[in-house]
């Protein structure tokens, strides 16, 4: 293997060629080598409040921003099994590996789903949504992810989210992939 693809130690450091995750920084993963901060600390506190700041930012909100310690399948989760009551209804717009788990989660949760699905590399219409709201009143929520990144798709969440002003649905937006990188305002 050429130095040129190795670290400062001359260790191979491989390409990942996937959808995730991502390459990290020799910087960054040296920083991982540092004694952690003890999460009952005051510097602790103060860190963990700089960063909800900076995530407050981020999603262009004043409201509280909540951090949990799971994957971004635990966060779905969260938002399915918190929002939609066992036996109610959401639309799951499919467009791709990612928003599909959108309906496995709510399915395993015994969520009944209205799937609206557009072929994978395609982005939704925002006429479409509202279209499905209109039909299904009793939705509590709306799940769709910003970017689908198994096909490279963004989706207007901004015309998607016009469609909710009529509406008491919920919308849950899997931004893991996009959130800092593509448009993605939250309601002030």
């Amino acid at each position: 293997m050429p130095a040129a693809l190795g670290d400062r130690r001359g260790m191979p450091n491989y390409r990942l060629l996937t959808p995730g995750p991502t390459q990290v920084p020799e910087n960054a993963r040296l920083a991982f080598a540092r004694q952690i901060r003890h999460h009952r600390t005051e510097e602790f506190r103060h860190v963990l409040a700089e960063v909800l700041d900076g995530l407050k930012y981020v999603f262009q909100t004043a409201h509280d921003v909540l951090v949990l310690t799971s994957s971004g399948t635990g966060a779905m989760e969260a938002a399915v099994a918190n929002v939609v009551p066992r036996g109610g209804k959401a639309i799951v717009l499919e467009s791709g590996k990612f928003s599909q788990r959108w309906r496995l989660i709510c399915e395993a949760f015994g969520v009944q789903v209205v799937r609206h699905e557009v072929p994978w590399g395609e982005a939704f219409v925002a006429d479409d949504v509202a279209r499905l709201l209109r039909e299904h009143p009793d939705a509590v929520a709306v799940y769709t992810t910003l970017s689908e990144s198994s096909t490279g798709v963004g989706h207007d969440i901004e015309g998607i989210a016009r469609c909710f002003a009529v509406t008491p649905a919920r919308r849950g937006v899997d931004a893991i992939s996009g959130a800092g990188a593509s448009e993605c305002r939250t309601v002030a």
